[in-house]
């Protein structure tokens, strides 16, 4: 089972450093090379597509001050703590309906929100996001190497003593990055077609 050092060092070996971290956080150059740079590289690998690992769904809770943050129709919900992106947002019984909804702010309490526009404040809102709490056993191999290389990128950008090799990293994690999101596309082609008026009209 793979750890976050492990993947780490997957990244310093793509930089021919074999100088190896024994824990993420640690006093050396490499452990606080990645460190800094995790979180990010991460979080950046996981909005360049909506893979099927790190997608949750859950009930939209209800601004307390969302009666006077209606605007055009929006009502206003709590931004889920652990998303990075909403990609989609329906009523409870409703899924193959996507709502139209925006993201903003709340005016009185300054929270992020999402803000779904329906007619009545009875509706249920559930949520699909990407979220940024994913472990790393959950996270497929090819996604893993692709993270790994887009921190070997970063990492060799950052020094810029050797653009050749930063220019490597970062091709390297494109082909990767292309290698992951076929994996994760053969994945969902047992998925259900999205939900399309023609075909409800041709087929019922």
């Amino acid at each position: 089972m793979q750890a976050v050092a492990d993947v780490m060092n997957l990244a310093l070996a793509n930089l021919a450093n074999l100088n190896f971290i024994q824990a993420p956080g640690e006093d050396s150059p490499e452990g606080e090379q990645m460190t800094v740079r995790w979180e990010l590289a991460l979080e950046g690998l996981l909005l360049e597509h909506p893979w099927s690992f790190a997608g949750r769904s859950q009930a939209l809770a209800k601004l307390a001050d969302s009666a006077a943050d209606f605007t055009s129709s929006g009502l206003y919900y709590a931004y889920p703590a652990d998303c990075l992106r909403i990609r989609r947002v329906w009523t409870a019984g409703l899924e193959r309906f996507p709502l139209a909804f925006g993201i903003g702010l709340s005016e009185k309490s300054g929270r992020k929100a999402v803000i779904v526009f329906a007619s009545g404040e009875t509706i249920l809102p559930y949520a699909l996001y990407t979220t940024k709490s994913v472990a790393v056993p959950a996270m497929p191999s090819d996604f893993v190497s692709a993270l790994a290389w887009r921190l070997a990128g970063e990492i060799a950008l950052a020094k810029r003593a050797d653009p050749e090799l930063a220019n490597a990293a970062m091709g390297a994690y494109r082909l990767a990055l292309g290698r992951a999101r076929l994996h994760d596309a053969r994945e969902r082609s047992g998925r259900p077609p999205p939900y399309s008026k023609w075909r409800e009209a041709r087929f019922g």
